[in-house]
């Protein structure tokens, strides 16, 4: 007959037998969330964009987000898109911006050129609070900016929400320190590529079909 201890050392090595199986599946999987391919070229930028939307969150995301504009408004300063920052913080105004920005770009953006959309704090909601704000800007084309790992999920996420209204190009921001194609060799880019998988699965999974 089999003791209690004995029961439960098998029940413990069955769990984390199970745990490190998952562990195991979901790191072998996880490089899934980069495989896409960003739409805009910066030698051939998309006709048409109405507006540039930025995924506040992660470091470099705004700077680039500004560079991009700056080259669409070189190219066509009447027709430049307007830049739409999601997810600012509600205390972040003109100024939060302006210090995240090169100085080129600040010599021709205006504050007419930029919405700060400061109430969104998750992928989900600034992809509605832009719906929202569709309904007044009433834009047909945007170009997406987000970081690379976090691209897959904020497309599926954006593409699900926004349905048929709005054409979605998109251009991902490399994160440092680490590279996509290796994030397994690197504490901070498995962290967040494991976490970006789960997130990204749980959404496909669970929130919405």
């Amino acid at each position: 007959m089999n003791s209690p201890i004995k029961n439960f050392s098998l029940i413990t090595a069955g769990a984390i037998g199970v745990m490190l199986g998952i562990f195991l599946i979901a790191f072998t999987s996880a490089g899934l969330i980069y495989e896409y391919y960003d739409s805009v070229e910066l030698d051939d930028l998309p006709k048409n964009v109405d507006g540039i939307v930025v995924l506040a969150g992660a470091k470099g995301r705004i700077s680039e987000a500004a560079d991009l504009w700056l080259k669409f408004y070189k190219e066509n300063p009447s027709r430049a898109p307007m830049l739409y920052v999601s997810g600012m913080g509600q205390r972040s105004n003109w100024s939060v911006f302006v210090a995240q920005v090169r100085p080129e770009v600040l010599r021709v953006i205006r504050e007419k050129d930029v919405i700060l959309e400061t109430q969104s704090t998750t992928t989900e909601e600034n992809a509605l609070w832009l719906q929202n704000s569709l309904n007044i800007l009433k834009w047909d084309h945007i170009v997406l900016i987000t970081s690379n790992y976090h691209m897959r999920r904020s497309l599926y996420i954006f593409q699900t929400i926004l349905g048929n209204t709005v054409d979605i190009d998109t251009y991902s921001v490399q994160p440092e320190p680490y590279r996509d194609g290796k994030w397994y060799k690197d504490a901070i880019g498995i962290q967040i590529t494991l976490s970006e998988f789960f997130k990204w699965l749980i959404f496909r999974t669970f929130v919405r079909s």
